[in-house]
C-alpha cells in the first residue's frame, strides 16, 4: 500500500459494514491501488468528546509503532472534515469470540495454548518490552487469519506507560484485574494523574491472560456472576474454584500464578511464556527467552516508579510509513470507539 502522497477515502472500496456504534463505523474494504483487503474503521468527528479525541490520537500514535507478527497491522490513519479513518489489516477468520462459540465454547488445553495462548503472550512480550499496555485482552480483541494465525486486536484502550501513568478503569469488568478496578473512572484526559496512589502496569495483562486461560478451557471467565456488583466482589476479594474447572495440574498452575490479587507479585508475560504449562504442552524456551524473562521482571518492577502523567499524544495526526505523514487540523488531542464494546467496558482513558 506504499505510496507518494496523503491518503483519501476515495482510495478505498467500502464493502460490508462490520459494526456501527456510538462514534464510530467498521467495514470491510480494497485498497483501490494495491487491491489489498483490509479494515476501515471510521470515528464520527461530531461524536468524539475532549476525552475521546485524547484516546483516538492516542490509539493511532499507539498501534503506528507497532510491527509483530501477533498484532493486527496499522495500514494508514489519516482524516477529512467529518471523520478519522483507520486502514487496518484483514482477519478473515473473524475474531476468537465467534470461533469459540463455533467450537462449542471451549477447547481442548493443547489447542489453547498452542493456537491463542503461546502467540497473545508473544504479543504482549512484545507490547511491553516498548512500555505498552493493551487493557483489554479478551476473546473478541483476538483476531484470526486466514491461515488461523492469532493477531492481537483493538487499541483503543491501550497506554505508554512511558508517556503516561495509568489511573482509570478501563477495559472489560470479567478481565480487569484487581488493582484496575480500584481506579476511578474519568471524564477528561488528564483527571486523577495528579494522585499518587492510583496506578497500574503491565501485570494487569497477566491477569487477563489467565481470564483468558479459563474462559478457552472452562466455556467461561473464572469471575463470571449475574450481576456486575458480583463479579466486582469476586474479582477484588475472592479466589476463583479452580479446582472444580477442567483443568490439568499444570494449567491451574498458571491460572493461579496469573491470578495473583497482589499485581507486584504476578508473574510477567515473559514469565509465563516458560511455564510448565508452555512447555509441556511441546514448546521449548530458547536461553535468549529465558534471558527475556528475567529482564521483563525488572521491567515491571519499574512500571509503578511513573509518578506522574508526562507529556499527551501529540497534537500532530499520527500516519504509519506507508502513508505520507500530515499535520491535519482536526485531531489535537484524542478515543477509542473500536469494534463493539459490550455493556460491561468502560471506555474511559
Amino acid at each position: 500500500m506504499l505510496r507518494p502522497g496523503p491518503w483519501r477515502l476515495e482510495d478505498f472500496e467500502l464493502r460490508n459494514q462490520l459494526y456501527k456504534g456510538k462514534a464510530s463505523l467498521l467495514y470491510s474494504a480494497v485498497c483501490r491501488q494495491s487491491l489489498l483487503p483490509l479494515v476501515l474503521k471510521l470515528y464520527r468527528k461530531s461524536r468524539l468528546s475532549e476525552l475521546n479525541w485524547y484516546q483516538v490520537e492516542r490509539e493511532i500514535k499507539i498501534h503506528s509503532q507497532l510491527f509483530h507478527q501477533n498484532v493486527i497491522a496499522l495500514y494508514a490513519a489519516f482524516e477529512d472534515a467529518d471523520h478519522v479513518y483507520l486502514a487496518q489489516e484483514y482477519a478473515a477468520g473473524g475474531d476468537l469470540y465467534e470461533a469459540l462459540k463455533h467450537s462449542g465454547g471451549q477447547i481442548s488445553e493443547r489447542r489453547a495454548v498452542r493456537d491463542v495462548i503461546r502467540p497473545c503472550l508473544s504479543a504482549l512480550i512484545y507490547l511491553h518490552s516498548k512500555g505498552i499496555i493493551h487493557r483489554d485482552i479478551k476473546p473478541e480483541n483476538i483476531l484470526l487469519t486466514a491461515d488461523r494465525i492469532v493477531k492481537v486486536a483493538d487499541f483503543g484502550l491501550s497506554i505508554n506507560m512511558r508517556a503516561e501513568r495509568p489511573v482509570t478503569r478501563a477495559g472489560t469488568l470479567d478481565y480487569m484485574a484487581p488493582e484496575v478496578l480500584c481506579c476511578p473512572e474519568k471524564s477528561n484526559p488528564q483527571e486523577n494523574k495528579d494522585k499518587e496512589l492510583l496506578g497500574y502496569g503491565s501485570a494487569c495483562d497477566v491477569w487477563a491472560m489467565g481470564v483468558l486461560a479459563v474462559e478457552l478451557i472452562a466455556g467461561h471467565p473464572p469471575f463470571e456472576r449475574k450481576s456486575r456488583a458480583d463479579t466486582y466482589e469476586c474479582i477484588m476479594y475472592r479466589s476463583p474454584d479452580l479446582g472444580a474447572l477442567p483443568l490439568s495440574d499444570a494449567a491451574r498452575s498458571f491460572v493461579s500464578s496469573a491470578l495473583t490479587k497482589a499485581a507486584r507479585r504476578r508473574p510477567t508475560v515473559s514469565e509465563l511464556m516458560v511455564h510448565t504449562w508452555i512447555v509441556s504442552l511441546g514448546w521449548r524456551a530458547t536461553p535468549a527467552q529465558v534471558a527475556d524473562s528475567a529482564a521483563d521482571k525488572r521491567n515491571a518492577e519499574d512500571d509503578h516508579q511513573l509518578s506522574s502523567s508526562k507529556e499527551a499524544p501529540g497534537s500532530t495526526f499520527m500516519v504509519m510509513a506507508d502513508c505520507r505523514s500530515s499535520s491535519p487540523p482536526g485531531l489535537s488531542a484524542a478515543t477509542s470507539g473500536g469494534p463493539p464494546p459490550a455493556a460491561n467496558v468502560c471506555t474511559s482513558g
